[in-house]
């Protein structure tokens, strides 16, 4: 919905609160954005970004705290997939102040979440652990969607001139993702029906970032990252 108000961005739609992106950029194939290169905070998370680069996994929008979209020649910096455009997700930083936050919303459907988060700052370093529930029933029958993420951050300076930053996230999806439709038959008789009940959907992701930063100079740093992501 937020990248639906930018332009040159097309998005097509997917059953329920999906967790699988489909947008395309200057007349791309929109199917699971395969022909765009996502990140999160500058790190891809397609399962295989060179072989495999369709989304079956989106950060949830609770853990963000912007979205970058990157066309034109400045795609040429980044790594594979950039023919069409980039799509970068900025996570929230660990709050200067500890404290907890919780979150719960609720609505039709059977649609309750639920966005627990504890973090702060010590001295140097800053941490933040957050976990994400999310429930849907569906618009129709044997469409419904379970969601569960957590995320773990840790920041710390090493003087005036180095830092660190190290991010453990795990996220699990069970959906009932079915590719079949309503006929205008079938939609008179109940429009909620559905009798696809084991089209399932089952997505576990772990992932790991390491970052280590360097000032050479006032306007030279040195940016190290290691990254790993184990998805089924």
């Amino acid at each position: 919905e937020a990248l639906k108000t930018q332009p040159g961005v097309n998005v097509s739609g997917d059953m329920g609160i999906s967790n699988r992106l489909n947008i395309g950029i200057r007349g791309s194939y929109p199917r699971r954005s395969g022909k765009l290169l996502l990140l999160e905070d500058g790190t891809p998370i397609a399962p295989a970004p060179y072989l495999a680069p369709e989304a079956y996994y989106n950060p949830p929008s609770d853990r963000l705290d912007g979205i970058e979209i990157i066309k034109g020649a400045d795609i040429l910096t980044y790594g594979p997939n950039t023919m069409y455009g980039v799509i970068n997700y900025i996570t929230k930083r660990p709050p200067l102040k500890p404290a907890w936050n919780v979150n719960l919303t609720g609505g039709e459907n059977g649609y309750h979440s639920e966005f627990i988060t504890y973090g702060g700052t010590w001295n140097n370093v800053g941490a933040e652990l957050q976990v994400l529930n999310k429930h849907f029933d569906g618009f129709q029958l044997n469409s419904g969607s379970d969601i569960f993420n957590a995320t773990a951050k840790v920041f710390a300076d090493f003087g005036k001139r180095s830092s660190a930053y190290l991010k453990l996230n795990y996220h699990q999806e069970n959906s009932k993702a079915t590719y079949s439709g309503l006929t205008p038959l079938t939609f008179q008789l109940d429009p909620k029906q559905n009798p696809f009940d084991a089209d399932d959907l089952i997505t576990k992701r772990y992932a790991a970032d390491v970052v280590y930063n360097f000032k050479i100079t006032e306007k030279l740093i040195s940016s190290a990252k290691v990254y790993g992501t184990q998805f089924t």
